[in-house]
C-alpha cells in the first residue's frame, strides 16, 4: 500500500480493501501483510504499474487503461516484456503481442481483446518509463541482471552456436522445432528446418534466447543469448554498477 491512493484508485475494484488502502494513505498508516508477495524475476526488475505510477509524465487518467493492457497480457514485472539478456524491450509487446509471463499466477476473467486505441495509448508510456530516450532498439534505461527465479518452465526458445552456425530450438511437449542460419548476421533470420529434434537432443550448453516470428517458417533473434542459471539471494541492498 505504498503507492499513493490518488494515483491508482481507478485501477482497482471498489471494495473494503480499497477503503483500507485509502485510509492508510490518508493517515500515513503502514500495514505489514503476511500474505505472499509478488516476486521480481531478475535483479533490477520493476513492477510495471508501480513504475507507471512513479512516472510524473503519466497523468492519472490513462493509468486504468494501462492496467487493462497489462492484465490482458498477464504482465507483472518488466522482465515479462524484455529480451532474455535483460537489455531490450521486445518490439511486439508495444502492440500487445507476445509478452512472456514468467510467473504462474491465476488471473481474473479477461475480455477477448481491447480497443485499438488502448494499445496506441499503451505504447508511449511504456517507452517513456522503461527505455532510453531516442533508442531505436528499445534499449532499457536500466538493464536487468541475474535471474531471481527459474525461467526455464516459462521459456521455450533455446540458442546454440557451433563453429559459427546458429541453431535455435523451440521446445514443445514431445519434441523441439529447429531453426538455423548458415550465414549469421548481427540479428539473424533463421529458417525452420523440416525435421524436428527430440527434447533430449537439445544440447545441455544451450542458452535462453528471445525471438520474433517473421512468418510460420522464419524467426528473428532478438537481443543476446543468456544463461538460465538463477539464485535466490536477498539483493535489496545490491548497488548498481
Amino acid at each position: 500500500m505504498s503507492i499513493p491512493f490518488n494515483r491508482m484508485a481507478g485501477c482497482v475494484t471498489d471494495c473494503w480493501l480499497t477503503s483500507l488502502w485509502e485510509t492508510c494513505n490518508k493517515w500515513n498508516i503502514h500495514i505489514k501483510s503476511i500474505s505472499p508477495e509478488l516476486k521480481k524475476a531478475q535483479v533490477y526488475d520493476q513492477f510495471v504499474m508501480q513504475a507507471f505510477a512513479q512516472n510524473n509524465n503519466i497523468t492519472n487518467e490513462p493509468l486504468p487503461i494501462l492496467n487493462e493492457c497489462r492484465c490482458l497480457q498477464e504482465i507483472v514485472t518488466l522482465a515479462d516484456m524484455v529480451t532474455t539478456c535483460g537489455k531490450y524491450l521486445e518490439r511486439d509487446v508495444l502492440d500487445g503481442k507476445n509478452a512472456h509471463p514468467l510467473h504462474p499466477y491465476k488471473w481474473p476473467k479477461k475480455p477477448p481483446r481491447l480497443k485499438a486505441s488502448y494499445w496506441k495509448l499503451w505504447r508511449a508510456p511504456l517507452l517513456d518509463t522503461f527505455t532510453a530516450p531516442n533508442s531505436i532498439t528499445n534499449q532499457l534505461k536500466d538493464p536487468l541482471a541475474e535471474w531471481l527465479i527459474d525461467p526455464t518452465p516459462c521459456w521455450k526458445w533455446r540458442y546454440v552456436s557451433v563453429n559459427g552456425l546458429v541453431t535455435i530450438y523451440e521446445k514443445q511437449a514431445l519434441c523441439a522445432c529447429r531453426y538455423t542460419a548458415t550465414h549469421p548476421t548481427r540479428q539473424p533470420h533463421l529458417q525452420k528446418l523440416q525435421h524436428n529434434a527430440t527434447i533430449p537432443k537439445i544440447p545441455s550448453s544451450s542458452m535462453l534466447i528471445s525471438i520474433r516470428a517473421i512468418n510460420s517458417n522464419m524467426i528473428q533473434q532478438l537481443g543476446h543469448p543468456y544463461t538460465d542459471q538463477f539464485f535466490q539471494e536477498d539483493t535489496k541492498e545490491l548497488p548498481r554498477s
